[in-house]
């Protein structure tokens, strides 16, 4: 049995893939498999994962119909042999000593899950640079902890692929990616599962994994406004059906979900107000949101936007449209040594 699976789902990233491959077929952890899964990718994709295939044993590749990011996951984890359970997306790549060392923290404790800080990796345009998430001064725990002793984790990007996770706590759960169409954000319901379930986390504060990020503001690879309100009934109604009550959880993935609302109003259409409306009106429905929006972690920023939203003054999600249009007129970014100043997408000065 290999130590860790890998798997890669593949979808149109030949840009990216041979940089990705090298970077997991060179892990200092060399008792791994790597499992492939192209997505009926279009470009050239199938022919390098297959040209990787043939030259390292431990790759594997899958051939199929294009049916999206979850249900490509899924194909990989019903058919992973390893101990633990390790997702890389194709145009991001990881330091060589991430498995070596998130397997040992796993084994130490006899983790569900293991997670650490990521990379992200700006990739704009003339310019690129990194930055350390969560930031230098987040620590985890020391030691092993659950979410209900760290739920802060759930206000945080889900970065389900910075983790290991032990195939068989996965499978005992039935802990499985929500099948949609595209992307579809279904990490978010992967990661509430897989935390919420957990009775033993780890965090290693090193940064291992290089997300690749194509654009300044994240509301521009947003294709469809529904996306994030559909994603958090689906995890609301999850969270009651298995009584995962906990009020700090509960919060904590509220003010992520404030924020992502935030973000769709960005890319709403004065078209969608309605439908958008309606979807809201679910997600009252679904969580108890009168009575987390009064605890103590959500700010006093957050409890305006939370009224305003639920007596849907639609004077907010114009003000969002309006400091959207003008943040990104001149944005500034820092990476680990050196400032950028961007006017639009084009760095100007660094």
């Amino acid at each position: 049995m290999p130590k860790v699976s890998v798997i890669i789902p593949v979808y149109g990233a030949e840009k990216y893939l041979e940089k990705c491959l090298d970077s997991v077929v060179s892990s200092v952890l060399e008792d791994i498999e790597i499992i492939i899964i192209d997505d009926g990718s279009k470009d050239r994709c199938p022919e390098i994962a297959d040209r990787y295939a043939d030259k390292d044993s431990r790759i594997s590749v899958i051939h199929k119909d294009n049916e999206g990011y979850g249900r490509a996951c899924n194909f990989g984890l019903d058919r992973a042999s390893g101990e633990y359970i390790a997702i890389v997306e194709p145009d991001d790549y990881i330091d060589r000593n991430m498995y070596a060392d998130l397997y040992e923290s796993a084994l130490s404790e006899n983790a569900d899950v293991v997670k650490s800080k990521y990379i992200e990796n700006y990739d704009i345009g003339n310019s690129s640079f990194q930055q350390i998430m969560p930031d230098m001064e987040f620590s985890f725990p020391e030691g092993v902890f659950t979410l209900k002793e760290f739920p802060v984790l759930l206000k945080l990007h889900p970065s389900i692929w910075s983790c290991i996770y032990k195939r068989e706590f996965l499978n005992s759960n039935g802990i499985r990616f929500p099948e949609v169409a595209g992307a579809g954000w279904a990490d978010n319901m992967f990661q509430v599962q897989t935390l919420s379930l957990a009775r033993r986390i780890i965090g290693v504060n090193n940064a291992y994994y290089c997300w690749r990020k194509l654009f300044l503001d994240d509301s521009k690879a947003l294709k469809d406004f529904s996306i994030p309100l559909k994603r958090s009934i689906e995890i609301r109604r999850w969270l009651a059906d298995n009584n995962v009550t906990d009020k700090r959880i509960s919060a904590f993935l509220f003010k992520r979900e404030l924020a992502y609302l935030k973000t769709t109003h960005k890319v709403l259409k004065l078209s969608e107000i309605s439908a958008y409306k309606n979807l809201l009106y679910k997600y009252f429905q679904t969580a108890d949101t009168d009575y987390i929006v009064q605890f103590p972690d959500i700010a006093c920023k957050e409890r305006s936007l939370y009224s305003s939203l639920k007596n849907f003054t639609g004077s907010v999600i114009i003000k969002d449209k309006i400091k959207f249009f003008i943040s990104n007129i001149i944005k500034f970014r820092f990476g680990k040594k050196k400032k950028y100043l961007y006017i639009g997408e084009h760095c100007i000065f660094r």
